[in-house]
Formats: C-alpha cells, sequence, structure tokens
C-alpha cells in the first residue's frame, strides 16, 4: 500500500512539474513564434498623414497568452536611417489577449527638427517580439492669399499653414474669412489671415501666446462663398 502510494504521488509531482515546464517551453515558443506569426500587431491610425499631423502608434497582443515587458519604438525613413527613438520608462507592463497600448508622436525627429514628406516605418517591440508599420507623410505649405482668392478649389481639401499664431488679436493682414464660433482663433502668414475652428488651441493661450510661429493643418471649409479653416493640428515650431 505504501509503495502504491509512493508511486502515485511521484505520478502527480511528475505531472505538476512537467505540466508547468511545457506550460513554459509553449510560451518561449509562442514569443518565438510570434515574431514571424504577429504575437503583436504594430500599426498607426493612418496609413497617410499630413505634415505636422500627430501619429499615434499602437502595439496589440494578438496571441493567445498575456504578454509582459516593457514596450519600445524607433522610427526610420525610407533609406533605413534613425529619425526618431524616444526616452522610455523601463516599466514593466502586462498585455492580456486583444490588449493594446499606444503612442503619440509629433513629426519631430531626434534633432528637434520637423520630418520631411517620405515614407517612414516604425518599428516596435514588446516582451522581445518586434513588429512593424509603415506610413507616409506628405503636403506642402499654402498661402492664405491663394485660399482667400480661389476657395473653390480649396474648398474641402486638407491644407497646411505656416505662420504666425494671432489668437483673438487683430492680425495686420484684413479679415475676410468668417468667424463661425466664439472660440475661434486666427493665423496668419506673410500673405493674409484666416480663422481657425474646430481646434484647441493649447497650449497657446488666444489671448496673450501672440505671435508664436506656427504650424495649423486642417480642411478647408466655404461659408457663403468665403473660406475659413476647419482645424486638425496645431504645431509649435
Amino acid at each position: 500500500m505504501k509503495l502504491f502510494v509512493l508511486i502515485l504521488a511521484s505520478m502527480i509531482f511528475l505531472g505538476v512539474v512537467q505540466g508547468g515546464c511545457m506550460n513554459r517551453i509553449r510560451d518561449v515558443f509562442a514569443r518565438v513564434r510570434g515574431g514571424s506569426s504577429k504575437a503583436i500587431e504594430v500599426a498607426t491610425d493612418k496609413d497617410v498623414y499630413a505634415i505636422g499631423e500627430k501619429v499615434v502608434i499602437t502595439i496589440k497582443n494578438t496571441g493567445s497568452s498575456v504578454l509582459e515587458g516593457t514596450p519600445s519604438y524607433v522610427i526610420y525613413d525610407s533609406s533605413g536611417k534613425e529619425v526618431y527613438s524616444p526616452m522610455m520608462m523601463q516599466t514593466i507592463r502586462k498585455l492580456v489577449v486583444n490588449e493594446s497600448i499606444s503612442f503619440t508622436w509629433n513629426q519631430i525627429d531626434n534633432n528637434g527638427k520637423q520630418i520631411k514628406e517620405g515614407m517612414y516605418n516604425v518599428e516596435a517591440s514588446f516582451a522581445g517580439i518586434k513588429g512593424e508599420a509603415e506610413f507616409e507623410t506628405k503636403g506642402s505649405y499654402v498661402q492664405i492669399e491663394r485660399v482667400i482668392a480661389e476657395p473653390e478649389n480649396y474648398e474641402g481639401k486638407e491644407v497646411m499653414i505656416k505662420g504666425k499664431f494671432i489668437g483673438w488679436s487683430i492680425p495686420q493682414h484684413e479679415i475676410v474669412t468668417p468667424m463661425m464660433t466664439r472660440s475661434d482663433w486666427i493665423v496668419e502668414d506673410k500673405t493674409g489671415a484666416i480663422y481657425v475652428t474646430k481646434l484647441n488651441s493649447e497650449p497657446l493661450n488666444p489671448a496673450s501666446d501672440l505671435g508664436r510661429k506656427v504650424i495649423v493643418s486642417g480642411v478647408i471649409r466655404l461659408e457663403e462663398g468665403k473660406p475659413y479653416m476647419e482645424g486638425k493640428s496645431l504645431r509649435i515650431i
């Protein structure tokens, strides 16, 4: 009887140990396979961005088990040159299956400059597993006088304006574009001034941060034939 109990206890013990080992082995193989079978998925919220627009990068656990580690990402240009590598806190994170973590990049490179138009690649990693995503930035600055002179040609189009933040003050150029809400503010370049709506001016104060150089992107809308900008992003330069 004692022999039977010893044998039974040994079998249970070995089963538990083997089970634990097998689980660990399966986890290791899952991570190894993750590099090629997308145990994590890296994606951006858009495929194409306007110059200066915020890029949202998401790392998602698409595997079958919980992942634990420290997330990181690096941006490369089309030639493979590193453009941006953020300083990130080495905090251990857990991602359950289908859970994701996101980061926002403002298109400013390691030298503090706005990146140029072109194709870019983001390489991200989590728990030793890597993934990639590709995106494009494109667009050029438009002069405000062109928008005012040819509003029909710009209606519904996304444009970028490089100029000065005028806020709620009076610009040097005559303001002929409509004000849609009381919170609208003005951006002015060397050729004209235009109202921007539906875009919070933070961290700039419309009453005091006047003359700050900015890049504003948005869609041109018309009100009784006159253009204004429905803002999407504001960048201080």
